[in-house]
């Protein structure tokens, strides 16, 4: 896709502008760009992601990235998620990430990928998986990395409470995760690691799992634990 050329090339264009004005002392991220929001909703991405992965690296500020529907399958979705990954292990503090949608791709076994970038996600607010044809094997993987950074972020707000002599955070420590839509997917039998995970959302406003082949018994039992949270507000999508 010509976009992600002009991205990599306005970059490299920063970076010949910093230099005549900085010393090499001073440049570190001079050839980033300052882009936080980017919508390619509807468009064909497909084997240009690869151009999408490099045009990434030059995108610390990007808040909010929105890919629906845009002719994604498993292995474009992996080279993204590693993207993620590389870029995560790069940056202080993790992915400037907020809001990320997937809605409409097929992301199939590439979970597994997306499972490990979610650590490095650490600011998400709101993850749009609708339609992207995973079934309970791979929900399984998904929700074993939410529960993994789940565990990681609790433990980091206790010991910056415990530093601080705050108590009163940990109540909210855990995924900054408020939006989840993980509908028309079949969740299943995996609905187990759905609700150890859901343990690690604190601030959690909306869970979507319409069509998702949940039980009756299954969606009382996620009702249930939404319903302890400690904010008190959600809503429940049968």
């Amino acid at each position: 896709m010509i976009l992600f050329d002009a991205f990599i090339e306005a970059s490299k264009n920063m970076h010949k502008c910093n230099h005549k004005n900085q010393s090499s002392s001073d440049v570190r991220h001079d050839r980033c760009l300052l882009l936080e929001e980017l919508d390619l909703t509807g468009n064909v991405i497909g084997d240009s992601i690869d151009k999408y992965v490099k045009a990434y690296v030059f995108m610390p500020h990007l808040r909010c990235l929105k890919l629906y529907c845009v002719a994604l399958k498993p292995h474009h979705c992996e080279k993204l998620f590693d993207g993620f990954i590389k870029a995560g292990q790069t940056r202080d503090g993790g992915l400037a990430l907020e809001v990320l949608v997937l809605s409409g791709n097929e992301i199939g076994d590439s979970v597994g990928k997306l499972a490990q970038a979610y650590k490095y996600m650490t600011s998400l607010r709101c993850l749009h998986l609708q339609n992207t044809r995973l079934n309970p094997s791979q929900f399984a993987v998904l929700f074993d990395g939410f529960i993994t950074a789940g565990k990681m972020l609790t433990q980091q707000d206790e010991t910056s409470s415990n530093t601080q002599g705050d108590a009163s955070s940990t109540s909210q420590s855990g995924l900054r995760i408020e939006d989840l839509n993980l509908s028309r997917n079949e969740i299943g039998d995996s609905v187990d690691k759905l609700l150890e995970a859901l343990r690690y959302m604190p601030r959690l406003k909306k869970l979507d799992v319409r069509s998702c082949q949940l039980s009756e018994e299954s969606k009382e039992m996620i009702s249930n634990v939404l319903k302890t949270k400690d904010n008190g507000y959600y809503n429940w999508s049968k």
